[in-house]
């Protein structure tokens, strides 16, 4: 039988100059799979203070530390409730702790000041809509918890096709890989169409296998033409369209992602 872990834990943001722990939390289950669902609420545009500070910014930069273990989790109510108050954390104190520790908020009453806050989180009718549209899917412009546009959307989609790789699109788009996956594989966004004809290439950035690639014909003095136009800021689908391959192709020669052997 697997050992649970009785863990006082602080969440932190690395984007701070100062990284200073903002939410102490208790958990019988291990940090990790504790932290994979604070991660999943954000994402999910979860109302908890903690779940939209994550948000803001970047469930990336949040990092979860273990502050105490003990053999039992007898101790964890009270161990809590010191560390929320040795650190700070209560959300009248500028942290993220609704409640000051103990498991429960059984019988705890919020200061004036942190009820007016939370008399703030009240949605106006019109943005009550949107969400419910949104939670019909929870996918397009209207999710709480999402950064890119339609537009963007089928830029994507269109280098998914291309054969550019989830990280590389991620990067540019300044969101995570798993982002782009759901777009690759239309558990979100499913309305946006993909490029018509089939695909030819893997999320990695392969040829699928059994699919025959465009032009696979390139020369050396080809390729290293290809990368001093690249590297001159030409547009990728021009310069595909001279070579007779891909824009996707392009990216990957011109980021030394293929034809590594070629100086």
């Amino acid at each position: 039988m697997k050992k649970r872990a009785n863990i006082i834990y602080g969440l932190s943001c690395k984007c701070h100059d100062e990284s200073r722990i903002r939410y102490v939390g208790q958990t019988v289950q291990g940090l990790s799979e504790r932290f994979s669902k604070h991660k999943y609420s954000a994402r999910e545009g979860a109302p908890w203070p903690v779940s939209r500070w994550m948000a803001k910014h970047g469930i990336d930069n949040i990092v979860a530390v273990v502050i105490e273990t003990f053999e039992s989790k007898e101790p964890l109510d009270e161990a809590e409730k010191y560390w929320i108050a040795e650190l700070k954390t209560d959300i009248s104190q500028g942290g993220y702790n609704l409640w000051p520790g103990g498991g429960s908020h059984s019988g705890y009453k919020h200061p004036e000041d942190a009820l007016t806050r939370i008399r703030g989180w009240h949605h106006t009718p019109e943005t009550r809509e949107k969400l419910r549209l949104a939670a019909l899917g929870k996918t397009g412009e209207l999710s709480r918890a999402n950064k890119l546009t339609a537009a963007q959307v089928a830029e994507i989609k269109v280098r998914l096709w291309n054969g550019e790789t989830l990280r590389a699109i991620a990067s540019d788009y300044g969101v995570t890989k798993a982002c782009i996956s759901g777009i690759a594989t239309g558990d979100t966004w499913p309305d946006i169409p993909s490029p018509p004809g089939e695909r030819i290439f893997g999320y990695d950035g392969r040829f699928i296998p059994g699919q025959k690639p465009q032009n696979t014909k390139l020369t050396e003095e080809q390729v290293r033409e290809i990368r001093r136009r690249y590297d001159l800021k030409e547009g990728c689908e021009v310069i595909a369209a001279d070579f007779g391959i891909t824009g996707g192709n392009v990216s990957m020669i011109g980021r030394r992602k293929t034809w590594k052997h070629v100086d």
